[in-house]
């Protein structure tokens, strides 16, 4: 197997005071790695699988699953559940659609709770927005650091972020 360079650069993203620069200095890291494993067709992910005790029902469908969703993302993502830890073999009676259900209920799960989580930012953006606009006694300088500015950007509020409601 080849040897592959991997460049990895993590820098912030721009901020209003740096003029549209990334901010900060970057972090580089470079080296030589092994790709760990080799691609494998549907047909030799199946026998993998089988190999290592996972009943499959019916291989047309867990070649279509595989094709659409992805083996690391179903198998790998949900196998822990199905699998001997210290002989790395599925136990009696996991199949492939056990695993699929799984992590068909894990994304279902996520879509849930991300929904349920959208909705309460926006109520929280909301409530904490009319909180500070409605209280004169609140500067935009306040309204700044609420909002996770830094101090120094406090020479931003010689002009009117925006204008409260009367």
């Amino acid at each position: 197997m080849d040897n592959i360079i991997t460049m990895i650069r993590v820098q912030k993203l721009s901020m209003p005071g740096t003029g549209g620069e990334p901010a900060g200095s970057p972090f580089c890291f470079s080296g030589r790695t092994r790709m760990p494993k080799e691609f494998l067709a549907y047909q030799q992910q199946m026998e993998k699988l089988r190999s290592s005790g996972l009943t499959i029902e019916d291989k047309g469908a867990c070649c279509r699953v595989l094709a659409d969703i992805d083996y690391f993302l179903v198998v790998n993502g949900y196998q822990s559940f199905f699998r001997d830890p210290s002989t790395r073999v599925y136990r009696e009676g996991a199949t492939f659609g056990d695993i699929l259900a799984l992590c068909e209920f894990d994304v279902e799960l996520r879509e849930i709770m991300l929904d349920a989580l959208l909705k309460v930012e926006a109520k929280l953006v909301k409530c904490v927005n009319g909180c500070l606009l409605s209280d004169e006694s609140v500067g935009d300088e306040r309204l700044l650091e609420a909002m996770g500015f830094p101090a120094e950007w406090k020479k931003i509020t010689r002009c009117k972020i925006w204008d409260r409601p009367a």
